[in-house]
């Protein structure tokens, strides 16, 4: 099991321990037992190392599965506990939250927006799906270093998400007031607002992870693709006003939904600590970065940061041009 994949496991467990103590917490541990959400939470939890045993040679195959099957489970998961059994919402801590930096998401509800407007928040709400899965499918289905960045960065956003729903549970301005948030016709808009009835939770608010997802790959680009990063920035931005124009989020949920894509970033700028806390012992560690050694490791090319070194895992998916170079490491010894 690779790294990244480790750290999948862990952060299934961590979701489905953090909702039992919920339940426990809210209602009693025999509750937590039967509730389905959680059932379904334990079984994501222990189904996915036997998916990535099963599938030993399939990394990009993994990958997308986690984002195209494990995110949306997760998600109705922690609906079904929500919607059976909170019973105390953040909600008006939320509110106050906007009313202290000035914006008040009811003052603009669909219902005052002309359908032109309406309608164009439909669309970059909706833009949200291509985005996410497009780019997410173009970097990940290469079995390289940056893949991994990636997937660990994404596995970060989405597991600090899962948490914020657990830890403020809120309806959100759309469902806490549907007929403020009530577009007079058009289709775009009704089309999104129909997508989220039927496949989502009204308890899934903060943070908004249509934020969090594309924010983090928004970030994500300005690192490794500037070009994509200045073709896409309009869109996200105009998905953001969007979530709080249809009424789905708090302004607040905007801001902590841009919080864990930062901290996305941050895990895939430090995966090489990552990686190598979840690995096996390294074969390049501190202690051999003598001085004697150091300069002949920088000349073969695997030191990239002098505060993080090489993992052998990692370095086993760099792309072709090191390969050379990790042989040549493998068969020197340093004392």
């Amino acid at each position: 099991m690779r790294a990244s994949e480790r750290l999948v496991s862990l952060s299934l467990l961590l979701i489905t321990f953090c909702a039992f103590a919920w339940m426990t917490i809210h209602k009693d541990w025999a509750a937590a037992i039967e509730a389905h959400g959680i059932i379904l939470l334990t079984l994501v939890a222990f189904g996915y190392p036997v998916m990535v045993y099963l599938l030993p040679r399939a990394p990009a195959l993994k990958k997308m599965a986690y984002l195209l099957v494990l995110v949306p489970t997760i998600y109705g998961a922690i609906g079904s506990i929500m919607r059976h059994h909170c019973t105390a919402s953040m909600e008006a801590y939320l509110y106050a939250m906007d009313l202290r930096v000035g914006f008040n998401v009811f003052s603009w509800g669909a219902n005052a927006m002309p359908i032109w407007l309406t309608e164009t928040f439909g669309f970059f709400y909706l833009f949200y799906f291509p985005y996410l899965i497009g780019s997410s499918y173009r970097i990940m289905r290469k079995n390289d270093v940056l893949s991994e960045r990636f997937f660990i960065g994404m596995v970060t956003t989405y597991t600090l998400g899962y948490l914020g729903y657990l830890m403020a549970p809120a309806l959100g301005p759309r469902y806490s007031a549907p007929a403020t948030f009530e577009p007079q016709g058009g289709f775009l808009a009704p089309l999104a607002i129909w997508i989220v009835g039927s496949m989502g939770s009204p308890w899934a608010v903060m943070p908004s992870m249509h934020v969090g997802a594309t924010f983090y790959i928004l970030g994500f680009d300005a690192l490794h693709d500037k070009k994509r990063f200045l073709w896409f920035l309009l869109p996200v931005i105009g998905l953001a006003m969007s979530t709080t124009g249809l009424g789905f989020h708090y302004f607040s949920d905007v801001i902590m939904g841009i919080a864990v894509a930062v901290a996305g970033l941050w895990a895939q700028r430090n995966a090489s600590l990552i990686l190598s806390n979840l690995s096996k012992p390294l074969a390049i560690t501190p202690s051999t970065l003598t001085a004697q050694n150091t300069p002949r490791l920088r000349r073969l090319g695997t030191i990239r940061s002098s505060k993080h070194p090489l993992d052998l895992e990692d370095a086993q998916h760099e792309p072709a041009a090191y390969r050379p170079r990790l042989k040549l490491l493998k068969k020197s010894s340093f004392s």
